[in-house]
């Protein structure tokens, strides 16, 4: 096992989450699960549940994981999400080549749920960003595919972030 390979998390299991700690382990199971592309959706990120050693190292791990894995991320403010969230910005700031960060439209922002998509097998889906609680979707591709057209929708209309990549 690599360095930064986080350690095997419980296979991800379809339905409700509730609490921090259980999203933040669906989050790193949902990341280790995907092939090849991550969609994340969130307006603003809990700290308590992305700035976590379990959720970075999967980050760290997939996109170090085969150069063409690729990282979408897609935030209301860039700089307070790097700011609270400062293990997942040394990610992003190491990994720029295979993670991207785009901020909202001006006409996007005020969105109140948040997803991450995989590939095209799932998502968890927080429907309000103020509480601990999300679904986990498997193997239901047309939700899937409705988040990950809205996803690229709003993708292409965002304001792209740039990082500097951090010396190893």
């Amino acid at each position: 096992m690599a360095a930064d390979t986080p350690p095997p998390t419980t296979p991800l299991s379809e339905g409700p989450l509730r609490g921090r700690e259980a999203l933040s382990a669906a989050l790193a199971a949902l990341i280790q699960q995907t092939q090849r592309e991550l969609r994340l959706y969130a307006p603003r990120l809990d700290r308590t549940v992305f700035n976590v050693s379990i959720v970075s190292s999967a980050l760290t791990a997939f996109a170090t994981h085969h150069p063409r894995n690729r990282v979408c991320l897609l935030v209301d403010n860039a700089a307070d999400t790097l700011r609270d969230n400062d293990r997942l910005s040394a990610a992003i700031q190491r990994l720029a080549g295979n993670i991207d960060v785009r901020e909202f439209d001006e006409n996007d922002r005020g969105a109140g749920d948040l997803f991450l998509v995989s590939d095209r097998a799932g998502h968890i889906l927080q429907d309000d960003i103020t509480r601990t609680e999300a679904i986990v979707v498997l193997n239901t591709p047309r939700e899937t595919v409705a988040l990950i057209e809205r996803f690229n929708n709003q993708w292409e209309r965002g304001v792209r972030v740039a990082l500097r990549p951090l010396g190893l």
